[in-house]
């Protein structure tokens, strides 16, 4: 995938564009093919815990600060202070994947640039992880992403703002991966106990993209309810 990310970066990107890429260890994958662009990461697990319709507000970094168990001061280094940088930038590149867990971060991201004003252009290059892959790229031709992110994320209701297949899907499973019945809940509670079973998790369930940390946590959940 790395390659390919390089010829998009080379090939298709505007002059003196920033990337902005799900997570760390994305960011560390990028920076090691040594990219000439500035390359920042959205540190963020906007599926689990509570939020703020202002993103980046000081109540949404409280609020999120206490969801990823971080202090807020980590927090706001890792997370703002990382992404405020990329403002700068004329253009942006967001690489984010088609899971459930990378889409509802990537419309948090979105609903941020759109609060903020950021007028430059904006590319989305979305990730098929699974099998290392860019599934598209293009430029960003949707808008209201701010009231799509407070309808989904605040209020858990529905969007009115057309987002296009690979979100929406996401939307839907953002809605229905924490009820009891889920598939998601239902395979935990099928191996609880079982020694692989993050592993398990990982290769059954892909279309939640969901990482260690969170599938700790929901085992651990699972967990409390049988004793």
């Amino acid at each position: 995938m790395m390659k390919k990310f390089l010829f998009y970066a080379q090939n298709f990107a505007p002059e003196n564009a920033a990337h902005i890429v799900n997570g760390e260890c994305l960011k560390e994958r990028v920076k090691k093919e040594k990219i000439a662009a500035p390359v920042y990461a959205f540190n963020e697990a906007m599926c689990r815990g509570t939020a703020e319709e202002t993103v980046f507000s000081e109540t949404f970094i409280e609020r999120r600060a206490q969801s990823l168990f971080v202090p807020k001061e980590e927090y706001e280094k890792i997370t703002v202070k990382e992404l405020c940088k990329a403002l700068e930038a004329p253009a942006l590149i967001l690489w984010f994947g088609e899971d459930m867990f990378c889409q509802i971060n990537l419309l948090t991201l979105l609903a941020w640039l759109e609060q903020k004003g950021y007028a430059g252009k904006v590319f989305i290059g979305t990730l098929r992880e699974e099998k290392d892959e860019i599934a598209d790229f293009s430029p960003l031709r949707a808008a209201g992403f701010s009231d799509a992110y407070r309808r989904v994320v605040i209020e858990k209701k529905p969007p009115q703002t057309e987002l296009g297949a690979t979100m929406q899907r996401a939307i839907e499973l953002y809605f229905s991966f924490e009820k009891d019945d889920s598939p998601l809940r239902r395979e935990i509670r099928a191996h609880l106990g079982e020694e692989n079973l993050l592993p398990r998790l990982f290769a059954a369930l892909p279309e939640y993209g969901l990482g260690d940390l969170q599938y700790l946590e929901m085992i651990e959940e699972e967990k409390r309810k049988t004793n």
